[in-house]
């Protein structure tokens, strides 16, 4: 539990820890130099202690709408042109363009790569910097071309990601996605007002009229709450997981909670006021149908919606079909009839004057990564369950009330869709007056236009519309019914018409890009999903390694359980790789990796491309950390001998060490010997070993029976030093 203030604890995170045991030679025979994450950006210490009150309250841009979530797009407007602001990681610049008459007005330099944006109510701009510990805010000048100037920084846990307003507009809140936190910032000078430790991965994040803010985790498959007023409270968890839904079948696979991974962003949905149709079907005022149902009687199956009203979508509509699936036992599918169901009794229609129904909406991917009871013969994951595969897109409904998911079953896509599956899913958009969420899809470069009021929106495509590569944000302009989303990797700006009239693109290609070319084809390839020469199931190197780092997950293999590496920072000086193949260069293991998950395989010139952007990630940002407890850790480190194959700390020995495992596969003894991991941001990471046996580092580093060292015979105080000081790495 965290108290008021700056000072927070952290969970730990993602790759095992697979030898801390001594007799290790302390050297580094791949001959790479390793490199360590860098330090935190920071803005200088003027800006840092500047106030970042408004200078000139009234003067530039005004917000649009009363958007209160952060994207990489935010818009503003002028009494002659609406103006997007639009976040360019690779540039480290903001971009402020005149959607209006499609031009580029400015680039503003900021003082790291900015993630997020959000226009305050008085028109200054906070960005959250990702590959520093600060945000930066930006206010208005009233010029008509330079619009925009920097006014101050503050200071954050490591990794600033998403941005949110309170309802009353004086809390701004902002997640941390390596420091695993949220912290409260009063709105109008953003001074801190405290912090609250979370679970691993957070990135979206809203707060609702309770004052509740509500945050997305990439990992984990979990909503967290967070009481803003009562920050010394632990966060309260919201469980996201929900089985495969099938008609009818035995395979036990259709017990199992699925995992979840890629929530990346959510949204909070006001739907219309509802009656019911006869049949017990909520309908809408405004003549919608409501992706709600009355809770079925007892031995009754549920009667589903009918279909919201479909409009002709530029590209093309999607309408699901129930999978097929083999004979067995009936059970209810949620979004599909089955045959011959008993009718619902009506129940008493609801009162005409009923209040808005409040929900949450998490786009994500339900993913089943197998387990230990469950032995296959593919690698990473079990074969689809009843046409699910192990991963597969959904838009998670739950109710802010009750703090609990609506949502139980994922349903499987119908055949000729599974190409067109949205398995990274990366920023939403809510359209109150259509009742609709609008997706981008990173890997299929696209965005949805869903119906927010379906049991899975998911599976309620109203529209598809092509956008530039790597959508990363998208914003509504409801007067002038368009959606605007940015591509980061194309570097462009689409202006897409919500009334069916087509789109048109804005290219904000200038300043110098910090990633090369090379590495630039590497991260279309890493992202680019549904290509069977990388993986026969269309998942993307980014589904399970999602912006370089991990899902938190361990997979089934033949073998065995193995946990997901982090990429990000761990990768240069770390030969061989994979945690048994031994592969003496990146190339070699990502095209084996491949082949194991069914790919064709890439030519080598991609697959060069596709190693250098993977080798040149760049690792979180390093924590500043100086405490006497640290200190301790690291004497402790170097005096128990774990430097002996965790070399200078961030290094490794390139060798491999025989562990037995507690349930040994009936495919493998699982005696191959396991490569030496980097600690390098160990504490983002998780959970620990090669099969991930150890959900927290407390518990590896007290097991008595761990193959790996002796650190269950340092004392407690010695472990938790220790502990201090891995998480410092």
């Amino acid at each position: 539990m965290a108290k008021r203030g700056v000072r927070v604890s952290f969970w730990g995170g993602v790759v095992g820890l697979a030898a801390l045991s001594a007799g290790c030679t302390p050297s580094n025979p791949s001959g790479e130099a390793v490199r360590a994450a860098p330090a935190p950006k920071r803005a200088d210490a003027v800006r840092l202690e500047s106030s970042c009150a408004r200078v000139a309250p009234g003067v530039g841009p005004a917000r649009e709408g009363s958007v209160r979530q952060g994207s990489t797009v935010a818009l503003a407007r002028e009494p002659e042109r609406l103006l997007a602001y639009v976040a360019d990681r690779d540039r480290n610049q903001i971009s402020v363009v005149d959607v209006t008459h499609n031009a580029l007005v400015q680039t503003v330099p900021a003082s790291g790569s900015p993630e997020q944006l959000l226009v305050l109510a008085d028109g200054r701009v906070v960005a959250s910097i990702a590959d520093g510990a600060h945000i930066e805010v930006f206010e208005p000048t009233g010029d008509a071309e330079r619009v925009l100037e920097s006014r101050c920084a503050r200071t954050l846990p490591a990794g600033p990601f998403g941005l949110a307003l309170s309802p009353n507009e004086d809390t701004l809140v902002v997640t941390s996605a390596w420091e695993a936190s949220l912290s409260s910032l009063d709105a109008k000078d953003l001074s801190l007002r405290g912090a609250q430790v979370l679970p691993r991965s957070p990135r979206g994040v809203l707060v609702d009229e309770t004052n509740r803010a509500f945050v997305s985790h990439v990992a984990g498959a979990s909503l967290s709450v967070v009481e803003l007023s009562k920050l010394e409270q632990a966060p309260r968890k919201i469980d996201l997981r929900v089985k495969a839904a099938s008609l009818r079948g035995e395979n036990l696979d259709l017990d199992v909670l699925r995992g979840g991974v890629q929530g990346f962003a959510l949204a909070g949905v006001e739907l219309s006021p509802t009656v019911l149709e006869p049949g017990g079907q909520l309908k809408s005022d405004a003549g919608g149908v409501a992706g709600e149902l009355p809770r079925p009687l007892a031995g009754k199956a549920p009667v589903a919606p009918k279909a919201a009203p479909t409009p002709q979508p530029p590209v093309r509509a999607a309408t699901p079909k129930a999978p097929a699936a083999p004979d067995g036992p009936k059970a209810p599918m949620i979004g599909v009839t089955p045959p011959g169901p008993e009718p619902i009794p009506t129940p008493a229609p609801r009162p005409a004057q009923a209040k808005s129904a409040m929900r949450l909406i998490v786009p994500m991917v339900s993913l089943d990564p197998g387990d230990r009871n469950r032995p296959t013969q593919m690698y990473y994951g079990p074969p689809p369950t009843a046409g699910v595969p192990k991963e597969a897109p959904i838009a998670v409904v739950v109710d802010a009330k009750s703090e609990k998911s609506m949502s139980s079953h994922v349903l499987a896509p119908t055949a000729n869709l599974r190409g067109e599956e949205c398995l990274l899913p990366r920023a939403v958009a809510y359209r109150r007056d259509a009742q609709q969420l609008l997706v981008t899809c990173m890997g299929i470069d696209q965005m949805l236009v869903l119906d927010a009021r379906a049991t899975d929106p998911m599976r309620a495509i109203v529209e598809r519309h092509h956008v530039p590569a790597g959508p990363t944000g998208v914003a509504i302009a409801e007067s002038e019914r368009v959606a605007v989303t940015f591509g980061q990797f194309d570097a462009s700006l689409a202006v897409v018409s919500l009334d069916g009239k087509g789109s048109r693109t804005i290219p904000l290609d200038v300043g110098t890009s910090s990633i090369s070319p090379t590495d630039a084809e590497g991260r279309r390839l890493f992202y680019l999903s549904n290509d069977t020469r990388l993986t026969s199931d269309g998942v993307a190197c980014a589904s399970c390694h999602p912006d370089g780092g991990d899902d938190g997950v361990s997979w089934s293999t033949p073998e065995g359980m193995r946990q997901t590496l982090m990429l990000a920072g761990r990768v240069q000086g770390t030969a061989p790789y994979g945690w048994s193949r031994k592969q003496g260069t990146l190339a070699t293991y990502i095209s084996d990796t491949s082949r194991r998950l069914g790919g064709t395989g890439l030519p080598k010139n991609e697959l060069d491309s596709l190693a250098a952007f993977v080798k040149h990630l760049p690792g979180p940002p390093r924590r500043e950390v100086n405490s006497a407890l640290v200190d301790e850790g690291r004497e402790v480190f170097f005096s128990s001998g774990c430097d002996g194959c965790h070399v200078a700390a961030v290094g490794t020995d390139a060798r491999s060490y025989e562990f037995s495992a507690d349930e040994p596969s009936p495919y493998s003894s699982l005696r191959e010997g396991f490569d030496t991991p980097s600690l390098l941001n160990v504490r983002a990471t998780g959970p620990y070993f090669h099969d991930g046996r150890y959900p927290t580092l407390e518990a590896l580093l007290a097991d008595p029976s761990s193959q790996m060292g002796n650190t269950s015979r340092l004392s407690p105080q010695e472990q938790t030093s220790l502990k201090a000081f891995l998480e410092s790495l």
